[in-house]
């Protein structure tokens, strides 16, 4: 009985053994999550984050009614040149939707040029800029009061290696006036289609946001 109780461990053991090493074999063999790029032909890529804050600077512009407002507004910002994104070429003078929270949409809604709660768990409509094709440089309740908050933009370069960039100038909805922070989203002109992610100084609390 002995020798029959050990015959079993032993096959037992050389099962499992065979079993537990084509296994370990298979992991081993995965490829890294971060290795699955590009994503929609995008590759990801950490960069020196050399901030340098656009408002004030000749040829900025700021969007009107973008100050002194809270979180679910949106404005048009039109693009300047061709942009490549997810696919599609969209031209100069196509309106991007920018909102309070820290998106750019693509998706072509039409804007209220107000309040539009930026949550992805809404229907489908024409006017969520934030249901699809959208970039989303922050992600949290945001204001623009007081003074010098807003959303601004410029363009430098010269054509066909031109740069959009759009700044947001915000703090924390339920946070008070000295907690701002700075952060932007840098569009290359196609055929590049590259974008950047520019964070400032950044303070914003968003502990009650």
């Amino acid at each position: 009985m002995r020798q029959a109780t050990r015959a079993r461990l032993w096959l037992s053991a050389l099962l499992l053994c065979c079993i537990a090493f084509p296994l370990r074999a298979q992991y081993a063999m995965q490829t890294p999550p971060a290795s699955n790029m590009p994503w929609n032909n995008y590759v990801a890529a950490i960069i020196p984050n050399n901030f340098t804050s656009i408002i004030g600077q000749t040829g900025t512009t700021l969007v009107s009614g973008s100050t002194g407002q809270n979180f679910p507004y949106e404005w048009r910002i039109p693009l300047q040149f061709t942009f490549s994104f997810l696919g599609t070429n969209y031209s100069a003078g196509f309106n991007m939707i920018a909102s309070m929270s820290g998106y750019l949409g693509f998706n072509g809604a039409i804007p209220r040029n107000g309040a539009v709660y930026p949550y992805l768990y809404y229907q489908t409509s024409s006017t969520y800029a934030y249901y699809n094709k959208v970039i989303w440089v922050y992600s949290a309740d945001l204001t623009t009061t007081p003074t010098q908050r807003g959303i601004y933009w410029r363009v430098d370069g010269t054509p066909g290696n031109r740069v959009q960039t759009i700044e947001w100038r915000v703090q924390g909805i339920s946070q008070p006036a000295g907690n701002p922070g700075n952060f932007q989203l840098k569009l290359y002109e196609s055929p590049s289609g590259k974008m950047e992610f520019i964070y400032g100084p950044n303070s914003i609390d968003r502990t009650g946001s």
